[in-house]
């Protein structure tokens, strides 16, 4: 339920915020259950969640309400990739799912690196 969220998110702050605070208590609520696989599962869903919204709205023609979109699920991704509730994993997990997606892109850097 709070990965659909994601696509209703504006572009303002609050919207932002209260996208990302969800899918973070989704993720925390699940570290506290037992299972590494659902974790894991539920980890893979938010990456692939993030990565197919940033991919339809790079895809969007010009002007179209998408590609607005694609600031907004930005800064929700980055939000959730610099959180401690596994957002690491999540980061590594949206970078495979993007280069499953899109394997010839080098727009994306890899962030995993330290600086």
């Amino acid at each position: 339920r709070s990965l659909m969220k994601i696509d209703m998110a504006s572009s303002n702050w609050a919207s932002i915020r209260d996208c990302t605070l969800a899918v973070l208590k989704l993720l925390g609520g699940c570290q506290e259950d037992s299972g590494s696989h659902r974790v894991r599962f539920l980890r893979w869903s938010v990456a692939d969640r993030l990565a197919n919204e940033a991919e339809a709205g790079v895809k969007a023609p010009r002007g179209h309400k998408q590609k607005g979109a694609v600031w907004t699920t930005a800064q929700i991704a980055a939000r959730v990739f610099a959180s401690a509730s596994g957002g690491r994993e999540v980061g590594s997990l949206f970078q495979a799912c993007i280069e499953r997606d899109c394997p010839h892109s080098t727009a994306l850097p890899d962030w995993r690196r330290p600086q």
